[in-house]
């Protein structure tokens, strides 16, 4: 069997009928369809059911309990039978040549593509461009992190060799509530793997008023950020891999100030919400970005760097007020 098409699921009845259509319209016919049902308490377990009782490419299983969308991609990485592995999020769309053109690199560990932002309702689209065709060596796709080149660290506009997979013993960290798809990401392209990038745009990734976890403040996001750039300096400096420390920066401060956003924003207490403003403000290697200017200002909106003005300078009430329109 060609690939494994790994769709996690959970209380996505309103958007999960149109992926499922998507995925059976490949062209490259060879594939299974493993739809991971995370516990869902609206109609999505009968959406995958109908599914799989038209279609014997799709297969349909269930947690024992509801264990999150790491456990639950786990859950399907483990039953794959495909030689390649590919993910779908349950709210997004893929072309009809997705499975065709990523599982058609022979030899190749990982194949990345571009993707395109998907605006609802309006339709709009915004393609991106990782700027790569071809293979990819290991220092400059690590290199990607650092850069914060455009979709690098997602799993859905990727395909994995299973048997590279396996061979690593790479699974996603349960631990994690956010950016576990950059770790596992960031912990393959450790492994020396094989990279080759296709300028195909394959991939729909849907912007909606309500889309997924991503929009929503978690007090575990900041430390997982600030781990995740310490590991990127650690991985470059170990392989003496030459990097731009603004770049770096600037990726730390674009992050920060958007879960900034997201914290203004949450239902959170406000005795809470006081209480990460200030723990995230004073952590000294934000600071320590932030007081870089060209990175302060590099990837963010007027607002986003207005808000990173205000705090360089230590107008924390001016900046939280930025952050609360």
């Amino acid at each position: 069997m060609k690939a494994s098409i790994i769709v996690p699921v959970y209380n996505a009845s309103a958007t999960l009928s149109k992926t499922l259509d998507s995925i059976a319209a490949q062209t490259e016919t060879d594939f299974e369809a493993i739809l991971v049902d995370d516990c869902s308490s609206d109609s999505s377990p009968e959406i995958c059911k109908a599914r799989t009782d038209a279609d014997p490419r799709f297969r349909y299983i269930r947690n024992p309990r509801n264990a999150g969308p790491a456990a639950t991609r786990n859950a399907g990485i483990l039953c794959a039978r495909g030689e390649y592995l590919l993910f779908v999020d349950s709210d997004d769309l893929v072309d009809p040549v997705f499975v065709e053109r990523l599982t058609s690199v022979p030899g190749a560990d990982i194949v990345w593509c571009n993707f395109r932002y998907l605006y609802l309702p309006g339709g709009a689209t915004t393609p991106t461009d990782h700027s790569f065709s071809g293979p990819i060596s290991e220092k400059d796709f690590i290199a990607c992190y650092a850069a914060n080149t455009c979709g690098c660290g997602s799993m859905w506009n990727k395909a994995y060799s299973r048997e590279f997979i396996a061979r690593n013993g790479l699974l996603i960290d349960c631990a994690r509530v956010y950016g576990e798809d950059w770790d596992f990401n960031f912990r393959a392209a450790l492994c020396s793997p094989q990279v080759t990038a296709i300028s195909d745009v394959l991939y729909s990734y849907v912007q909606a008023p309500a889309k997924s976890v991503s929009r929503r403040y978690h007090p575990e996001d900041f430390d997982a950020y600030c781990s995740s750039h310490r590991r990127i300096i650690e991985a470059l400096d170990a392989r003496s891999i030459a990097y731009p420390e603004d770049a770096l920066d600037a990726r730390l401060v674009y992050n920060v100030v958007s879960l900034l956003h997201k914290l203004a924003h949450s239902p959170l207490p406000p005795d809470r919400k006081k209480d990460e403003y200030r723990r995230i403000r004073q952590n000294s290697l934000f600071r320590n970005a932030l007081a870089r200017k060209s990175a302060a200002n590099a990837g963010l909106t007027p607002r986003q760097r207005l808000t990173a003005a205000l705090l360089r300078l230590g107008m924390h009430n001016a900046a939280w007020m930025t952050l609360k329109i």
